[in-house]
């Protein structure tokens, strides 16, 4: 079956496995069942959802006129590689206290010629102890960086990003902890061994709400990809804006 031939092995074995239980006339109910079922594991493909959450956090930097943008965490560059290649992103730094992480980024963005000391640069840091020099940018991303910090030193995170580098926008994405039992992690078991957390849907919630109030932002949260009915999504999103002084309506951004 072609669609078969395009899933990975879990999601191949289950659909067969579907088609194999059906009756031998495979009525239409039946298949689209399968087919429903196929749709879910290719919605829990790690690879499909990292691409949601990219995209995600791209839609919001590109509506946003956003051009100096913050990669916190950025490990080796997945989002770097698409700000990369947007036109509109005109100053970009990497930051991530990892070497190895900063290194493998270098590779991926090395055949489009950067980094190059001036659109596009990878800064070693801890963003817990952010240099003020980075202060000002229009946005900063923290894609899936959150759950790797211990909760007690989330305040100093807090402080870093809100406090001293304080850029306009800010864009953090998370696993919605809600959505583990699909992934059979059940009994308070992370999706990876370095998370030192997982928050739930009203967990982000109550954190994006008591951040944004201590640090003049509003907060909205969003969802990354297809919903469960009762457990969202697999990746949450909530994304941060500075609030102007005086109350000043926020910039119209064109279409780009």
């Amino acid at each position: 079956m072609g669609v078969a031939g395009t899933l990975p092995p879990a999601g191949r074995s289950a659909l067969l496995g579907c088609l194999a239980g059906l009756p031998r006339a495979r009525t239409e109910i039946g298949a689209q069942r399968c087919l429903q079922q196929v749709v879910a594991h290719r919605s829990r493909s790690p690879v499909l959802q990292n691409a949601q959450r990219l995209e995600a956090v791209m839609a919001v930097l590109r509506g946003a006129c956003v051009a100096r943008v913050l990669d916190l965490g950025c490990g080796p560059g997945p989002l770097l590689l698409r700000l990369a290649q947007a036109d509109w992103a005109r100053e970009v730094v990497g930051l991530d206290v990892d070497p190895g992480e900063l290194k493998a980024a270098q590779a991926a963005l090395d055949p489009y010629g950067l980094p190059d000391g001036d659109r596009l640069r990878l800064v070693q840091g801890d963003l817990l102890r952010p240099d003020a020099r980075l202060a000002g940018f229009d946005a900063a991303a923290l894609v899936e960086t959150v759950e790797h910090i211990d909760p007690g030193r989330l305040s100093a995170l807090e402080h870093g990003v809100f406090a001293v580098l304080r850029p306009g926008l800010v864009v953090v994405t998370t696993p919605n902890a809600d959505y583990n039992p699909l992934y059979g992690r059940t009994g308070g078991r992370f999706r990876h061994p370095d998370h030192r957390f997982e928050w739930s849907r009203v967990q982000l919630r109550t954190w994006a709400g008591r951040v944004a109030a201590a640090h003049g932002y509003s907060a909205s949260l969003h969802d990354i990809g297809p919903a469960h009915p009762r457990l969202g999504t697999s990746s949450q999103m909530a994304v941060f804006r500075r609030v102007p002084a005086g109350g000043a309506a926020p910039v119209r951004c064109p279409v780009r």
